[in-house]
């Protein structure tokens, strides 16, 4: 089991995962936790290249690798924390859901391998922190990344990236003696969700 003190974390990403567009979004800490001054956001398209399971393999590492490129060349001192949005099983075809799982599951191994913890956020409890509500379309929750935080993302799976970095952010500012941020009290039911997991992995 890895246990690190959660108030050291520097850098907070999110990741939308999808089989045609995976959503990324980074967010460093400079001046103070909720003072960021330093945001990104990108997303990963691919198409499917072809039949063979080796093709299909080599999709699901691209998409791996390009998702997670900022972090690999990150310090290996830096502290990061990853929100991950939960499976939704809204997949029609079978081998689609069955490549987003692996997908999903090759990004938390190569977290786990890396030492970098990950928090796995439902899709509903992304919409509810982000909107209030547990469920809204794409374009709501493009609408309220920018009500929120002032951040115009146009594209939908950065916004849904984006939010769930916010949340790990939120997620470890709770955690401080006198946290900065004064939380909803929808936020502060979204954080009660995903509080198991982070406290795996604290000694705070």
């Amino acid at each position: 089991m890895m246990v690190m003190n959660l108030l050291e974390t520097k850098i907070f990403v999110g990741l939308d995962l999808s089989l045609t567009e995976t959503g990324y979004a980074v967010i460093e800490k400079e001046g103070g936790i909720l003072k960021a001054e330093k945001w990104l956001t990108g997303n990963v398209k691919t198409k499917k290249m072809g039949d063979s399971a080796w093709e299909e393999i080599e999709r699901l590492e691209y998409i791996l690798t390009e998702s997670l490129d900022y972090i690999g060349k990150s310090d290996s001192e830096t502290k990061i924390l990853v929100g991950i949005e939960g499976l939704a099983f809204m997949a029609k075809k079978t081998t689609a859901l069955a490549q987003l799982a692996a997908l999903n599951y090759l990004v938390r191994h190569k977290l786990y391998g890396w030492k970098i913890p990950f928090v796995i956020v439902a899709p509903m409890t992304l919409k509810k922190f982000v909107t209030g509500k547990g469920k809204g379309d794409k374009n709501l929750m493009l609408l309220e990344v920018y009500k929120k935080w002032s951040v115009d993302i146009k594209n939908d799976n950065e916004a849904d990236a984006f939010g769930l970095a916010r949340l790990m952010e939120y997620a470890v500012d709770q955690r401080q003696e006198k946290p900065i941020k004064e939380l909803k009290k929808y936020e502060s039911e979204v954080l009660q969700t995903i509080k198991p997991q982070l406290d795996f992995y604290a000694t705070k």
